[in-house]
């Protein structure tokens, strides 16, 4: 049950963060239409978050990735283990 509630959570975490960086790309697709060339200093710093959250982001899918396919691999051992046991016995 606690994987369950640890999945839920993080699944609810990572649509936080993809739903904060669409909002990011749109305001800076906004600021972009501008041509005057007044808010050049948002844009510079929206893009540099955009690309810092998105690298953030990515590194964490990595790990989650990893971790995720870590459990499989312990899960698919403690399987094999208890098989031999069984054939042993």
């Amino acid at each position: 049950m606690q994987r369950q509630i640890d999945e839920a959570r993080q699944a609810r975490e990572n649509e936080k963060t993809e739903q904060e960086l669409s909002d990011k790309q749109r305001r800076l697709a906004y600021l972009q239409q501008d041509t005057s060339g007044a808010n050049a200093l948002e844009i510079m710093q929206l893009q540099k978050e955009i690309d810092e959250e998105t690298e953030d982001y990515t590194d964490t899918l990595v790990d989650q990735k990893i971790s995720e396919l870590q459990k499989q691999n312990d899960d698919a051992a403690f399987q094999r283990q208890q098989q031999i046991d069984i054939l042993q016995a």
